[in-house]
């Protein structure tokens, strides 16, 4: 009698979710649901026949448990992004374009999106703690973190997601940026043009492990310096989480140090800060010292902050293009490769950066 009971408690929270749309396609694999239970095989597999024998599911060899004509409920019509930053992202000042592209990407789907803001580190910036609990849907969205934590918790969902922004450090579909290689590019372009002592603000390797996009603007710096002279200057190298109030103090830091001619900002908006801390101590942008960052914000600087570009949009509209191949692929049981946007590489210095010698 204790066993039927557990068999039919499994069965009504198997088809609770089915209902509600968090299994889109198949059932998980009775090992997962027999460890989630906490039963042996023989009841899963009992109340897998049970459900099989009503109609809602079909079993196939190698195929796995299929849904079989699962109602069209609310929970298959969405797509939740989730989502790590200090602001709404539909008015966030770097993630709003990348909102707006996925809004339009999805324009002519069933789909919406619904927004599940997820807690900040108020200290360091990034995701402070997992999300666990999240709302029935079709599909997920992860931005503004690559916490491997939290993708191994979605991975659980059975759900189909993707990464927009950071490159992956697995197989988890993405659309990312090709961060390293346009960076790497730049910084030894201005080595060229005579600047010796490129400094850097930013995250370092110690606290951001699971953002691998913001390091990999820290890893293009260090091997543009090493390649160019051999050896890292650590004193030129000043970790700062990612927030708009820690560009004044970090670049005052720097300022204590002799010969500093430029300095690289991870972040566009801890810029107004280093400006305002390099003209308080009576020097010229760029003359005596050059800046340059790799958001591409529309900020108001004067002089113009030399900054890479990237099609923020074009990152939401190929996030869209890219979760709607996920959806497919995972119905037909394949797998889905990443996409990689290239920065748009400036042709020549400008605004914030200025040659100390003709390039050669």
């Amino acid at each position: 009698m204790e066993k039927y009971k557990k068999q039919q408690c499994i069965v009504d929270e198997l088809e609770k979710r089915i209902r509600a749309g968090i299994y889109s396609e198949k059932l998980p694999k009775s090992k997962e649901l027999a460890a989630e239970f906490g039963v042996n095989f023989k009841t899963i597999d009992k109340a897998v026949n049970q459900m099989a024998a009503k109609g809602l599911l079909v079993r196939k060899r190698r195929a796995g448990t299929l849904l079989v004509g699962k109602a069209e409920g609310p929970a298959s019509n969405l797509i939740e992004l989730l989502f790590v930053g200090s602001h709404e992202m539909p008015t966030h000042p770097y993630y709003a374009e990348i909102w707006r592209g996925l809004l339009e990407g999805l324009v002519g789907t069933k789909y919406k999106l619904v927004l599940t803001m997820l807690e900040e580190d108020s200290e360091f910036g990034g995701l402070k703690k997992p999300c666990s609990k999240f709302t029935p849907s079709a599909a997920k969205i992860l931005i503004g973190t690559n916490s491997h934590e939290q993708i191994e918790i979605l991975k659980k969902q059975n759900t189909p997601f993707i990464l927009i922004g950071g490159k992956p450090g697995d197989s988890t579909p993405a659309v990312y940026l090709s961060v390293f290689k346009a960076l790497k590019f730049t910084l030894k372009k201005l080595f060229a043009c005579g600047h010796k002592k490129i400094a850097y603000i930013g995250p370092t390797q110690s606290r951001y492990g699971d953002n691998l996009c913001e390091l990999e603007k820290f890893y293009a710096y260090v091997s543009a310096v090493e390649e160019t002279y051999g050896r890292i200057e650590h004193s030129l190298i000043v970790e700062t989480a990612p927030f708009a109030d820690r560009g004044y103090p970090a670049m005052e830091k720097l300022l204590r140090l002799p010969a500093v001619d430029a300095v690289y900002v991870a972040f566009d908006h801890l810029c107004p800060g280093v400006y305002r801390a390099i003209r308080e101590r009576g020097l010229n942008i760029p003359d005596d010292i050059s800046v340059l960052s790799t958001d591409g914000l529309d900020m108001h600087f004067y002089p113009e902050l030399f900054s890479l570009k990237v099609d923020r949009y074009r990152l939401g509209q190929e996030g869209a293009k890219l979760l709607k191949k996920v959806i497919r692929n995972r119905k037909k049981g394949r797998n889905t490769k990443s996409v990689v946007i290239d920065y748009e590489l400036g042709k020549s210095l400008y605004g914030s950066v200025k040659a100390r010698q003709e390039t050669s």
